[in-house]
Protein backbone atom coordinates (compact mmCIF):
# COMPACT_ATOMS: atom_id res chain seq x y z
CA UNK A 1 0.00 0.00 0.00
CA UNK A 2 1.27 3.43 -0.87
CA UNK A 3 0.71 6.56 1.19
CA UNK A 4 0.97 8.98 -1.71
CA UNK A 5 0.95 8.49 -5.44
CA UNK A 6 3.65 9.72 -7.80
CA UNK A 7 3.93 9.96 -11.57
CA UNK A 8 6.20 6.92 -11.45
CA UNK A 9 3.46 4.93 -9.67
CA UNK A 10 1.01 5.67 -12.48
CA UNK A 11 3.49 4.50 -15.11
CA UNK A 12 4.52 1.33 -13.27
CA UNK A 13 1.03 0.22 -12.18
CA UNK A 14 0.29 -2.13 -15.12
CA UNK A 15 3.65 -3.89 -14.73
CA UNK A 16 3.21 -4.23 -10.97
CA UNK A 17 -0.25 -5.71 -11.48
CA UNK A 18 1.06 -8.21 -14.04
CA UNK A 19 3.91 -9.24 -11.72
CA UNK A 20 1.55 -9.73 -8.79
CA UNK A 21 -0.94 -11.80 -10.78
CA UNK A 22 1.85 -14.05 -12.12
CA UNK A 23 2.69 -15.12 -8.60
CA UNK A 24 -0.85 -16.03 -7.58
CA UNK A 25 -1.98 -19.64 -7.53
CA UNK A 26 -5.42 -21.21 -7.40
CA UNK A 27 -7.18 -18.27 -8.98
CA UNK A 28 -9.58 -19.01 -11.80
CA UNK A 29 -12.18 -17.37 -13.99
CA UNK A 30 -15.59 -16.81 -12.47
CA UNK A 31 -18.34 -19.29 -13.24
CA UNK A 32 -20.94 -18.55 -15.88
CA UNK A 33 -23.62 -18.32 -13.18
CA UNK A 34 -21.74 -15.65 -11.27
CA UNK A 35 -21.01 -13.74 -14.45
CA UNK A 36 -24.68 -13.89 -15.43
CA UNK A 37 -25.64 -12.46 -12.03
CA UNK A 38 -23.27 -9.46 -12.15
CA UNK A 39 -22.41 -8.71 -15.77
CA UNK A 40 -24.38 -6.14 -17.76
CA UNK A 41 -23.84 -4.75 -21.24
CA UNK A 42 -22.55 -1.32 -20.23
CA UNK A 43 -20.23 -2.57 -17.50
CA UNK A 44 -17.10 -1.94 -19.55
CA UNK A 45 -18.20 1.62 -20.32
CA UNK A 46 -18.93 2.28 -16.65
CA UNK A 47 -15.50 0.97 -15.71
CA UNK A 48 -13.86 3.05 -18.45
CA UNK A 49 -15.19 6.20 -16.77
CA UNK A 50 -13.38 5.24 -13.56
CA UNK A 51 -10.15 4.31 -15.35
CA UNK A 52 -10.21 7.48 -17.46
CA UNK A 53 -10.58 9.61 -14.34
CA UNK A 54 -7.70 7.69 -12.79
CA UNK A 55 -5.48 8.12 -15.88
CA UNK A 56 -6.38 11.82 -16.13
CA UNK A 57 -5.59 12.38 -12.47
CA UNK A 58 -1.88 11.90 -13.13
CA UNK A 59 -2.01 15.19 -15.06
CA UNK A 60 -4.17 16.97 -12.52
CA UNK A 61 -2.31 16.06 -9.35
CA UNK A 62 0.88 17.97 -8.71
CA UNK A 63 3.34 15.93 -6.78
CA UNK A 64 5.63 18.21 -4.83
CA UNK A 65 5.20 21.71 -3.49
CA UNK A 66 2.65 22.45 -6.08
CA UNK A 67 1.90 25.97 -4.93
CA UNK A 68 3.30 28.16 -2.26
CA UNK A 69 0.12 29.70 -0.93
CA UNK A 70 0.81 32.68 1.29
CA UNK A 71 -1.58 35.11 2.82
CA UNK A 72 -1.03 38.60 4.07
CA UNK A 73 -3.27 39.27 7.07
CA UNK A 74 -3.10 43.02 6.48
CA UNK A 75 -4.66 42.92 3.03
CA UNK A 76 -8.28 42.23 3.84
CA UNK A 77 -11.15 43.35 1.67
CA UNK A 78 -14.81 42.55 1.77
CA UNK A 79 -14.53 39.92 -1.02
CA UNK A 80 -12.15 37.81 1.06
CA UNK A 81 -14.74 35.13 1.80
CA UNK A 82 -15.50 34.58 -1.86
CA UNK A 83 -11.82 34.41 -2.78
CA UNK A 84 -11.00 32.07 0.10
CA UNK A 85 -13.88 29.81 -0.86
CA UNK A 86 -12.49 29.49 -4.39
CA UNK A 87 -9.01 28.71 -3.10
CA UNK A 88 -10.40 26.34 -0.49
CA UNK A 89 -12.57 24.56 -3.06
CA UNK A 90 -9.62 24.24 -5.44
CA UNK A 91 -7.40 22.77 -2.73
CA UNK A 92 -10.18 20.45 -1.55
CA UNK A 93 -10.73 19.12 -5.09
CA UNK A 94 -7.00 18.51 -5.52
CA UNK A 95 -6.78 16.68 -2.20
CA UNK A 96 -9.90 14.62 -2.92
CA UNK A 97 -8.56 13.61 -6.34
CA UNK A 98 -5.17 12.75 -4.88
CA UNK A 99 -6.71 10.59 -2.14
CA UNK A 100 -9.13 8.95 -4.61
CA UNK A 101 -6.27 8.15 -7.02
CA UNK A 102 -4.10 6.70 -4.25
CA UNK A 103 -7.01 4.59 -3.01
CA UNK A 104 -7.82 3.30 -6.50
CA UNK A 105 -4.14 2.49 -7.05
CA UNK A 106 -4.12 0.40 -3.85
CA UNK A 107 -7.40 -1.29 -4.80
CA UNK A 108 -5.97 -2.27 -8.20
CA UNK A 109 -2.76 -3.60 -6.65
CA UNK A 110 -4.74 -5.76 -4.22
CA UNK A 111 -7.18 -6.86 -6.93
CA UNK A 112 -4.33 -8.04 -9.14
CA UNK A 113 -3.75 -10.82 -6.62
CA UNK A 114 -7.30 -12.05 -7.28
CA UNK A 115 -7.10 -12.00 -11.08
CA UNK A 116 -5.70 -14.66 -13.34
CA UNK A 117 -2.76 -13.57 -15.44
CA UNK A 118 -5.00 -13.49 -18.50
CA UNK A 119 -7.56 -11.31 -16.72
CA UNK A 120 -4.77 -8.95 -15.71
CA UNK A 121 -3.45 -8.83 -19.27
CA UNK A 122 -6.97 -8.04 -20.45
CA UNK A 123 -7.38 -5.32 -17.79
CA UNK A 124 -4.05 -3.61 -18.46
CA UNK A 125 -4.35 -3.94 -22.24
CA UNK A 126 -7.88 -2.57 -22.29
CA UNK A 127 -7.82 0.19 -19.68
CA UNK A 128 -4.17 1.29 -19.72
CA UNK A 129 -2.91 0.48 -23.22
CA UNK A 130 -6.22 1.08 -25.05
CA UNK A 131 -5.82 -2.06 -27.16
CA UNK A 132 -8.67 -3.46 -29.19
CA UNK A 133 -10.09 -6.90 -28.50
CA UNK A 134 -8.48 -8.17 -31.71
CA UNK A 135 -5.08 -6.96 -30.52
CA UNK A 136 -5.61 -8.62 -27.14
CA UNK A 137 -6.60 -11.89 -28.83
CA UNK A 138 -3.34 -11.83 -30.78
CA UNK A 139 -1.33 -10.87 -27.73
CA UNK A 140 -2.69 -13.80 -25.71
CA UNK A 141 -3.01 -16.10 -28.71
CA UNK A 142 -6.57 -17.12 -27.85
CA UNK A 143 -9.92 -17.36 -29.61
CA UNK A 144 -12.58 -14.68 -29.46
CA UNK A 145 -14.81 -17.01 -27.41
CA UNK A 146 -12.09 -17.46 -24.78
CA UNK A 147 -11.41 -13.72 -24.75
CA UNK A 148 -15.07 -13.05 -23.96
CA UNK A 149 -14.93 -15.43 -21.00
CA UNK A 150 -11.80 -13.72 -19.71
CA UNK A 151 -13.28 -10.28 -20.36
CA UNK A 152 -16.53 -10.95 -18.55
CA UNK A 153 -14.82 -12.59 -15.59
CA UNK A 154 -12.37 -9.69 -15.30
CA UNK A 155 -15.06 -7.02 -15.57
CA UNK A 156 -17.26 -8.72 -12.98
CA UNK A 157 -14.32 -9.03 -10.57
CA UNK A 158 -13.64 -5.33 -11.09
CA UNK A 159 -17.28 -4.50 -10.49
CA UNK A 160 -17.43 -6.55 -7.30
CA UNK A 161 -14.23 -5.00 -5.96
CA UNK A 162 -15.19 -1.45 -6.91
CA UNK A 163 -18.64 -1.95 -5.36
CA UNK A 164 -17.01 -2.53 -1.98
CA UNK A 165 -15.67 1.04 -2.15
CA UNK A 166 -18.75 2.63 -3.76
CA UNK A 167 -16.89 3.35 -6.98
CA UNK A 168 -19.60 1.65 -9.02
CA UNK A 169 -23.11 0.31 -8.36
Amino acid sequence: MIDSISAKDFVELPDIMLDKSKNVKYIQLLSENTIDDYYYSNLRKDLEVIFNKFKDSKYLIHYQNDYNLKSNPFEINRNTNRINDKVGNYIEKKLDLSIWSKDLYNILINLSEELTIKETIYLTSTFFDNKTEEEIEELMDISRKMLYKIKKSCLVKLRLEFSKYNLID
